[in-house]
């Protein structure tokens, strides 16, 4: 269960008073908190958001025309940030990525937010859901610059850095699931990379193929494969190994830092 009720604080003001708050991430208005001047036109292929309320986040950012639109303010984002030096932050970043051959691009939050602050809220509130449109969006500009470079790199990933806020490891809570957060800790332990499916591709007994789909489980896949055009059975798909995609897969177990721990306390 995911919990709504958390506005990042690099969003609220001075004059900030939660108890009379009605853009609570529970009803989902998220629209209202800093209004961005240059969405108007682009909005207008979206739900209005008051239209939105009641509705779970996820499920709407998983709209078409949401995730068009959040693909026009990102793309438009890393295409034309520029710094004091009036110099194109992202443009560079990318250049600088392929000539090394890597395939991540550091963007920084506090930019993100400054300049659309709305994606920004989206992104610290579900990152499972943003992180991947974002990767497609840093994806088909480096197909711009360098078109052959899927070649060596199948995926680009963006990694988020310097979010604003920092919480303690000791106040993390239910409201912090799936959210996106800072804290500092020390890591105790760590599993070994495992391979986790990122696109799925079935095929039932017949030969049909179905994929790819999105999805890190594969008995979720089988649950939307549904009947097979070609045969007509339902339940007939397994996983085809050699056409899914894999992604590395890792857990860490994080601890307070000794300096942090309240007295007489065991680390959490």
């Amino acid at each position: 269960m995911h919990g709504y009720g958390r506005m990042p604080q690099a969003f609220m003001d001075d004059n900030y008073d939660s108890d009379n708050d009605t853009t609570k991430y529970g009803t989902y208005a998220v629209s209202r908190p800093r209004h961005d001047e240059n969405m108007d036109d682009d909005l207008a292929q979206v739900n209005d958001y008051g239209e939105t309320k009641g509705e779970n986040l996820a499920a709407w950012l998983k709209k078409p025309e949401v995730v068009l639109f959040v693909r026009r303010k990102f793309g438009s984002f890393l295409r034309t940030f520029t710094d004091e030096n009036e110099q194109h932050v992202y443009s560079n970043r990318i250049q600088e990525m392929c000539q090394l051959n890597k395939q991540s691009i550091e963007v920084n939050f506090v930019h993100i937010s400054n300049k659309q602050p709305t994606l920004a809220i989206w992104l610290a509130e579900e990152p499972a859901c943003m992180l991947p449109v974002l990767n497609e969006v840093a994806k088909d500009i480096v197909a711009e610059v360098y078109p052959e470079y899927y070649r060596v790199h199948s995926q680009i990933f963006v990694r988020i850095r310097d979010l604003p806020v920092e919480d303690k490891l000791r106040d993390l809570r239910q409201m912090h699931l799936n959210a996106l957060v800072k804290f500092r800790g020390v890591v105790t332990k760590r599993s070994g990379v495992y391979p986790q499916c990122y696109e799925i591709y079935l095929r039932c007994v017949c030969g049909d193929l179905k994929g790819p789909c999105t999805s890190s489980s594969v008995q979720e896949a089988k649950k939307y494969a549904g009947t097979c055009i070609r045969c007509q059975k339902v339940g007939r798909y397994t996983l085809d190994e050699l056409k899914t995609v894999y992604n590395n897969h890792q857990k860490l177990t994080v601890q307070e830092t000794p300096g942090t721990v309240p007295p007489g306390r065991v680390p959490r």
